[in-house]
């Protein structure tokens, strides 16, 4: 509004006015962060577009071009003589190392947070204000959601929500079941105690919304936590009778189109299989057999980790690979599983790297680092690991840490002073996660770092 004011009134100026010395001033009609420009461009400050050509001149003003935001380009408007718009300025940056929407390299938002040397610190979204335990995070909508341990209760049943770019106090939203994941401002949990069922409510009023969707047929039980594909909106789940027969289920997030995907099962040959929670996704579904020792030893001869891809009909198991040690938690991306053991080279824990979706054929898995990485004490994206390995010397149990997916033999410490790092998530420009998971007393923090 404040340009179509100025606009006449710098046209009905008498024309003996035109003829004073130059340079002549026009006054930038963005608004922006004020200031003026000039038509040589030298403005003090971020100048806005110079909008009207100068009369008698030979162009509109030109967009200040030292200020922290970039100027547009003039505009030629009428103007007598004025014939051609000013050009836009550029944008600022002459400091990586503390500029906070420049930090290391320009362009690189701190998203919030402040810049110190170079790398962006970690943002304080808020506390939890009760002694929950935190279990897994998930941004999703401009919200972060944390899955909680109630401490009343034992039971994986509470979510707390804040804002992700806002700090402020998490909200509660509790329910009467083990929670599992969120889609389109609906939560969705099963009830522990049969008839086994899946629940979902809107965010927004779960006491008032929450109805069962899915109820397991008598005598079945859910295996491994409900998934949420986001990608084409369907539930999944995994059910079973005996726990060694498996189901995989998908259904619409209102319960329609249920359906059976594949069924597998686990062989009766002496070893252990177990399926996994840790890095199971809503298209593949982990898990692992373990050689039992014979004898007075203690280790496990081998063990192997398959998977079953839950939206292909009537998949069957795909060995990934075999290590001779057990398999800890694994970490998995589209194209990459990161898995807790050791190769036959050590006996001391080792992070293993095997490629997706078709593992190693033969021979070992090569070494991602040395130590063990908890599936919710780390995160990965498609080209970089984040979080933090214990059992590795060069990581402190306060630090987070960033390592490529083709190795993280010298991991970058990206800040200290973290206390107890669990339950990671990421979306395209941050990593989130809560501290003080295990030994909070007044409840866990939940933070975001730009990547």
């Amino acid at each position: 509004m404040t340009n179509l004011r100025l606009v006449p009134i710098l046209l009905w100026l008498p024309l003996s006015f035109a003829s004073l010395a130059c340079p002549t001033r026009t006054i930038a009609l963005d608004g922006g962060t004020g200031g003026t420009s000039e038509t040589d461009g030298n403005s003090d400050r971020t100048g806005a577009a110079g909008a009207i050509g100068g009369l008698g001149g030979v162009g509109g003003g030109l967009g200040g071009a030292r200020g922290g935001l970039a100027g547009a380009a003039g505009q030629s408007v009428g103007g007598g003589l004025g014939t051609q718009g000013g050009a836009g300025g550029t944008t600022s940056c002459t400091n990586t190392t503390t500029d906070a929407l420049n930090c290391g390299s320009c362009g690189h938002s701190c998203l919030g947070a402040a810049c110190t040397g170079g790398i962006c610190q970690p943002l304080l979204l808020g506390t939890v204000p009760v002694t929950d335990f935190a279990e897994e995070t998930v941004v999703l909508g401009g919200k972060v959601y944390v899955f909680s341990e109630s401490s009343s209760t034992g039971n994986r049943t509470n979510v707390w929500q804040a804002d992700a770019t806002t700090p402020g106090t998490p909200t509660e939203v509790a329910t009467n079941g083990r929670v599992s994941c969120v889609m389109d401002e609906q939560l969705f949990w099963t009830t522990y105690d049969s008839p086994y069922r899946v629940f979902s409510c809107a965010l927004s009023n779960c006491a008032v919304t929450a109805s069962p969707i899915v109820t397991l047929p008598t005598g079945t039980s859910f295996g491994p936590l409900l998934r949420c594909d986001q990608t084409n909106k369907e539930l999944v789940w995994t059910s079973t009778t005996d726990g060694s027969n498996f189901t995989i289920s998908r259904a619409s997030p209102t319960g329609a189109n249920t359906r059976v995907i594949t069924s597998f099962g686990f062989l009766n040959d002496g070893a252990s299989w177990g399926l996994l929670n840790s890095g199971t996704q809503a298209d593949r579904l982990f898990y692992t057999r373990t050689e039992i020792p014979v004898g007075p030893a203690s280790t496990p001869e081998s063990a192997s980790l398959y998977y079953v891809a839950t939206n292909v009909v009537n998949s069957a198991g795909i060995p990934l690979v075999t290590v001779p040690s057990s398999i800890g938690d694994v970490l998995a991306n589209d194209s990459i599983v990161l898995l807790s053991g050791s190769s036959s080279s050590s006996s001391g824990p080792q992070e293993l790297s095997v490629p997706l979706p078709n593992g190693i054929v033969s021979g070992e898995a090569p070494v991602f680092a040395p130590g063990s990485i908890v599936a919710e004490g780390g995160i990965t994206d498609q080209t970089t690991f984040y979080g933090t390995i214990g059992s590795n010397s060069a990581v402190p149990g306060d630090a987070i840490i960033k390592c490529p997916l083709s190795g993280c033999a010298t991991p970058t410490i990206l800040f200290r002073g973290q206390a107890s790092p669990f339950a990671f998530t990421t979306d395209s420009t941050a990593i989130y996660w809560t501290t003080n998971a295990f030994t909070q007393t007044q409840g866990f923090s939940i933070w975001k770092a730009a990547k």
